[in-house]
Order: C-alpha cells, then structure tokens, then sequence
C-alpha cells in the first residue's frame, strides 16, 4: 500500500502508545509509509502529498479550510477521537462538541469508542452521521489486556521499585485547575465555535462545581494518608491540570507523590488499587482487573461522567473511603459487584471488552484505500525540509522564552519528548506480542514527528 498514513497524537501521557498499537496493526496490514507525531509538522506534510490517509484525534470548525484541502488532494479523512467516550446522562452536548456535524461531514471514517456512541450521534444528527461510524473501540484501551502485559514490564517494576506498595489517585479536574490558568480555559471555552451554547453554559456551571469537589479530595488524600502511613499514594493530575495545589499541599507528606509521566496503563498494573472521581481511568481500571474505587462525595449528573463512576466501588465519605483503603492494604477488598445490565451499557460505550480496536480500524482502511504511487519531485523534497527545519526551530525558540518568562508551554507538555528509539523499541515489543513478522525502520521527520516505513 503505497499511500502514505498521518496519524496525530495529542497528549504523550494519554494516546501515545495506544497509536503505536494501530500503527503495527497498520505495517502488518499493508501500509508502507506512517507519518507519526505532533499535528502541525505532520499537516505541513501531508499537503505535499495526494490520495493518503489522515487520522485525526479530534475535529473543530476551525480546521474546516485544512480538511477541504485535504479532501480535495484525494485523502481520506478519519477521526479516533482521543475523549470520545461519551459518559454523561445527558450524552447530547458532547455529541455536539465532540463530533461538531459541521466538521464531520468532510470526514469519511469516524471509529467510535462502542455503539451506543454510534446510535447517540444518529439520535443527535440523523442516520447520515452515523453512516461513517465504525464501532472499534479505543486502541489504547486494549494495551491493558494480559496479551501486553510486556510492553509495560520494565516500567511497572519501576515504578514498584520506587513507590513499594501504592495506590494511584487519578484525578480529572481540569475545568477548575486546569494548567494555563483559569482565565485562559473560560477564554477557550467561551470562543470555541465548535462547541453549541449549551455545551459552554455547561462547561462554565462545571468549572465551578469542580473546585467543590477539588477541595474535597484533596482532604480526602490528606485522611488517608494521615491514616495509613505504611501505604504510599501516587497523585496523577490530568494531563492539562496543574501540579501546583497537590504539590504545595503534599509537600511535607513523605507517603504523598505527585506525578504524570508515562502512560497511565502501568501506573495502574503496578498500583494496588486506584482511586479516582469520574475519570476514563476507572474503567481502565476494570479492564486491567484492580480494586477500583470512585470517591464521590458529591454529584451531579448534569456535568458528571456517570459510568466510571458505575463500574467503580462508590465511596461518598471519608470514614469509608479510609475502611477501603485498609482492605486493599491488607488484601482484604471485596470486589464491586457490577450488575448484567451495568455491564452491557459498558461494552456499548466501550467496545475493547469483547473486541480489539487496532486490527478492525487496519482493516477497514486497507480494504478502502486504493493504492497510489506518490511521486516526489525535488521541489517538494526542498520545501518540507525548510518547513520541517522551520518548525524545529519556532519549538526551540518558544521553549526558551517560556522558560525564561517562567510561563507555563502547556502544548509542549502535552506532546512530551518525542524520541524515536523510544518509537522503535515499543513497535519491536508489540511485534513481539502479536507475533507479526514484517521489519520497519524509522527516520526523523521533525522534532515532533517520524516517518514509519515497511
């Protein structure tokens, strides 16, 4: 398959290694050439190019002039949303944020998280939305499965080297402590295009329910770590929260440690249990088989992602809390009992419970893509380098200037350090796992960025 695919990535922490499954899936399938990495290096690109393919990780009104662009250089447009777990009660105003019809209508592939997802976007924008869903469910999920289970090896044994026995606290509350500040997330919130006026009424009452239940668990975690000294916890912020409020609090508290790096997935193999509010990661957890436990001590299902909290053990008090976290110490906890029905509405909104994501989206492409030869030419070749050197160059610069302005580079946090042996040792390892056999080499594209060919 000679098209070539860009696949983006958003946030290191989050999605990252998940692409690199679909990647594999992708080289084993057919393709021959992947652009890997940050959005911009990887759309300067693919403008130089025709008829390949381009996964997105999310859409927006804004990016409507690059998708016609795109559309009309022959490519293929896909969507794996990397929040595209809709949880919410009243799932409408996240359909209409998440997947804005404006945007959607250009794009020919929308894999979605499970098929109530599917069915929700037909109740929200009629049966043509829902035409282009494909239900594969989320390729990061499914590195929780036991079949991976050596893609995070050395790193769980780490991370139990340096915490011992712990448990992971996986907290979401970036609406009222998100890391660019506050003004500038209402500033966002309130300009988006893509988001309806529900959806910002909303995400303004839940920026101030949140510092409610910030506060409430940052008491909980000064309880419980008062009360068992012998355990260790391991604050996770959200990839766009502030450390600050942790860090300030906790900074005397020696069982006490706050850190995002890596993946979530073998913070939570190595942990003894998680705890969390209403986060994805509670239903990683569940995929992973450890305790799992939501503290909720108050509620409200208008803003609040009800089916993390559904399939966790559901704490609203300190006292219990504390009572859950000595079982889990002592090997004591009683798993909760999640009902047939709880556990259908789950594998509805996510489907990686009874199927693996990666080989269906592989499929799906290749079998729709018609070969195409790209040919280069020598003026093309000079101008993505100048692009690409260009790029590397406005990054380096930022950075420095935000460190010297002691400003918060909440994009270049988010993207991580992009190395590519780091690339080719985890591709070697899922080689291993699924038991494919074709070779692949890597070549530097950007600072942000690889090429990926079979």
């Amino acid at each position: 398959m000679n098209s070539s695919i860009f696949i983006e990535y958003e946030t290191k922490t989050r999605e990252f290694d998940g692409k690199l499954l679909l990647i594999n899936h992708l080289l084993n399938t057919g393709f021959e050439k992947i652009y890997f990495g940050a959005g911009r290096p990887l759309r300067k690109e693919a403008l130089y190019q025709k008829n390949g393919v381009y996964c997105f990780k999310s859409i927006s009104v804004n990016e409507i002039p690059f998708y016609k662009k795109l559309k009309a250089l022959g490519y293929t447009l896909c969507l794996i949303h990397a929040e595209g777990g809709v949880y919410y009660r009243d799932s409408s105003s996240s359909i209409e944020s998440m997947f804005n019809q404006k945007a959607l209508r250009f794009f020919d592939f929308n894999f979605v998280f499970g098929e109530e997802i599917k069915n929700n976007i037909e109740k929200v924008y009629g049966v043509a939305a829902s035409q282009i869903c494909i239900v594969t469910g989320e390729p990061r999920f499914d590195l929780l499965k036991n079949k991976y289970l050596d893609f995070f090896k050395t790193d769980i044994l780490n991370k139990k080297k340096e915490y011992g026995n712990y448990i992971l606290i996986n907290t979401s509350f970036s609406a009222s402590n998100p890391k660019a500040g506050e003004a500038v997330l209402r500033d966002y919130w309130l300009n988006e295009p893509t988001f309806s006026k529900k959806t910002k009424d909303l995400l303004m009452f839940k920026m101030d329910f949140f510092i409610d239940v910030l506060k409430l668990f940052i008491e909980a975690i000064e309880h419980i770590s008062l009360e068992n000294p012998d355990l260790n916890f391991v604050i996770r912020p959200h990839p766009s929260e502030s450390w600050d409020v942790y860090e300030k609090t906790f900074k005397t508290r020696k069982n006490v440690f706050v850190t995002n790096i890596g993946n979530v997935a073998p913070w939570i193999i190595g942990s003894c249990g998680v705890i969390h509010y209403d986060c994805t990661t509670g239903i990683e957890t569940l995929l992973a088989k450890k305790p799992v436990i939501s503290f909720a001590p108050i509620i409200d299902d208008k803003i609040v992602a009800w089916l993390p909290i559904k399939v966790s053990k559901l704490v609203t008090s300190l006292e219990q809390l504390n009572l859950e976290v000595k079982t889990i110490s002592n090997n004591s906890y009683q798993e909760h009992l999640i009902l047939d029905e709880d556990i259908n509405i789950l594998n509805g909104i996510i489907s990686n419970f009874y199927q693996e994501s990666s080989p269906i989206i592989a499929k799906k492409l290749i079998e729709y893509i018609k070969c195409y030869k790209f040919n280069d030419t020598l003026k093309a070749k000079v101008f993505r380098f100048l692009n690409t050197i260009n790029y590397d160059f406005r990054m380096s610069l930022k950075t420095c200037i935000y460190r010297i302005k002691g400003i918060n580079d909440v994009g270049n946090d988010k993207r991580g350090n992009f190395e590519n042996r780091e690339v080719q040792n985890k591709l070697e390892t899922i080689i291993n796992a699924e038991g494919f056999s074709f070779k692949f080499k890597i070549r530097k594209h950007s600072k942000h960025s690889c090429i990926i060919e079979n």
